[in-house]
């Protein structure tokens, strides 16, 4: 895979990539982030099962 992500977006035009699971920790993310430095990339974090019984401040919810 690595070399099809290597060619894309060569001409500085925007690229958007739907990920599942979490996309920083062994993701499509951190690939994203080595190849096109911090800056230039964005990650929307969706919720998932797991974060949505968890109050803002982190305490869980009883």
């Amino acid at each position: 895979m690595l070399p099809a992500v290597q060619g894309l977006s060569p001409d500085g035009a925007d690229l958007h990539v739907v990920a599942s699971g979490d996309p920083l920790l062994h993701g499509i993310g951190s690939t994203l982030i080595r190849l096109f430095g911090h800056d230039n990339v964005t990650v929307f974090a969706a919720r998932v099962r797991g974060d949505v019984g968890v109050r803002p401040d982190g305490l869980e919810r009883v």
